[in-house]
């Protein structure tokens, strides 16, 4: 079973994982070649793939046997793979801005003017979103005012965040809720979309999910996500259009046809 994909920076490749060894399939040919394998720890589970800004390393996020995140490179056509510190990752690929998770962790606006925190409000979370100028800040969500959530997850009365990053654009927040959890602890949520200034908490997925997406064209107005096993794309209104049958959808590159 495919576990994700990336597109090359051309458009004209797809790279694809399967367990722990990548494929390439040429687009319009659909011919499909070995891209090499991950040498990693007993234990390590592939969990996404990102493209480098050099167009030739593949970064392959994992989780190890101790459910701890560890990063690899891999360099297409070659068998050649090594983990990564943070800093080696930060300067290979492209810059995007970070997905709130936990109290204390920050995201910076795309255009560097506001910052997007989460903070304790009673016994619950909620977004905030602060000028990096003055400091002041506006909460953007209240999780008081949806629905759907199980009694099970809301401890002594409060309602908490699990993910929550910037649209492209820097105009749009979306939020995943801890709505429900599992009995092994893991927990999920629909997918909201707010504005960056607060109000409207559009709910976007019927399914739940347990993280946002960050797959957004290049005006910043749509974005496509999986929802169950569904691809649907959604604009900034809350309009959404299922496109297919799938998962982990990504947009092309822009071909250059000159």
């Amino acid at each position: 079973m495919i576990g994700d994909f990336i597109w090359s920076v051309d458009g004209t490749r797809i790279y694809f994982s399967i367990g722990l060894q990548l494929f390439e399939v040429v687009v319009e040919s659909g011919n499909v070649a070995n891209a090499g394998g991950l040498k990693t720890p007993i234990g390590v589970t592939l969990d996404r793939l990102e493209l480098g800004r050099d167009g030739k390393t593949i970064v392959v996020h994992t989780i190890d046997a101790d459910s701890a995140p560890r990063i690899f490179s891999l360099i297409t056509d070659s068998n050649s793979s090594r983990e990564l510190t943070v800093d080696e990752y930060a300067a290979l690929v492209a810059f995007r801005t970070p997905v709130i998770r936990n109290i204390g962790d920050i995201s910076v606006s795309p255009d560097g003017n506001r910052i997007l925190f989460k903070s304790a409000v009673g016994t619950g979370e909620e977004l905030f979103v602060a000028q990096s100028e003055n400091g002041s800040r506006i909460q953007i969500t209240n999780l008081s005012d949806l629905n759907g959530f199980e009694d099970s997850v809301q401890s002594e009365g409060g309602r908490r965040m699990l993910e929550a990053a910037w649209s492209r654009d820097g105009r749009y927040v979306i939020f995943t809720p801890m709505q429900s959890c599992s009995d092994s602890g893991l927990c999920y949520g629909h997918l909201f979309l707010t504005s960056a200034w607060g109000g409207v908490q559009l709910q976007l997925s019927s399914e739940m999910m347990i993280g946002v997406s960050q797959e957004w064209n290049s005006a910043g107005n749509l974005f496509v996500f999986d929802d169950g096993s569904k691809v649907v794309l959604a604009d900034t209104k809350g309009s959404q259009k299922t496109l297919t049958e799938g998962n982990h959808p990504k947009w092309q590159p822009v071909l250059d046809h000159q």
